[in-house]
């Protein structure tokens, strides 16, 4: 069990700790135990994915879980750390468009390609985002302080790359339109998140459809809505 701690994040570096004697074994028994795991987590919460299940669809006992994970809450975080690495990896631009619209399309594209690489992973993120149970409830949300700062710096640098390419006024503060257009972004995924918060896959179904209402949104920040 974790250590008692009034930190929540050293708590969180605890938990993630005690896998060292899963990092031991090997790589192919350790990706059948982690996409198990993943498939599980991503059709029940954490409360009801029970230690029977995991450990039959694992092919391991529960004795070796224990001695991997310490306890079911573990590996849930492990596997949740596990999944947010998959999500915010390789988010980088490597500078071969000279159009803003290329530029944030090709960032939105990595995005979908990842979670479409991705669909267990994604789906379990999707659980655990609407996981309430006060035992994980609290490291969740340190991890996912983590990876939404890791996911915006990522993001804001590709987003500073695509306003570089816009003629922009002498007297615009560049870091208040990379704060501006991150904030709209972001409102534009939640719209859509909202409207597909039951059916999350069915989003990347309709890709084009949510890329063409980005464009739009995004017309009317950038060009303007008033004729002066």
């Amino acid at each position: 069990n974790l250590l008692k701690s009034t930190d929540g994040m050293d708590n969180l570096v605890r938990c993630l700790m005690v896998t060292k004697n899963f990092e031991k074994i090997s790589d192919e028994k350790k990706e059948q135990i982690i996409t198990k795991g993943i498939e599980i987590f991503s059709k029940f919460s954490f409360v009801e994915a029970r230690t029977d299940l995991i450990t039959h669809e694992a092919g391991i006992s529960k004795g070796l879980l224990f001695y991997y994970f310490g306890n079911k809450k573990n590996f849930y975080l492990y596997l949740f750390k596990h999944t947010v690495d998959l999500l915010t990896q390789d988010l980088e631009y490597e500078g071969t468009y000279d159009n803003f619209y290329e530029i944030i399309f090709y960032m939105m594209d990595m995005k979908y390609n990842l979670i479409t690489k991705y669909p267990n992973e994604t789906k379990f993120l999707n659980m655990v985002s609407k996981e309430t149970h006060k035992e994980v409830s609290k490291d969740i949300r340190n991890i996912l302080s983590i990876y939404h700062k890791k996911s915006k710096e990522k993001s804001s640098k590709i987003i500073l790359s695509a306003v570089k390419k816009l003629k922009l006024r002498q007297d615009i503060d560049t870091q208040k339109i990379i704060e501006s257009l991150s904030l709209y972004i972001d409102a534009i995924v939640m719209k859509y998140l909202h409207l597909y918060q039951d059916k999350p896959m069915e989003l990347f179904d309709n890709f084009h459809e949510f890329k063409k209402d980005v464009k739009e949104y995004l017309d009317l920040m950038i060009y303007g809505i008033v004729i002066e």
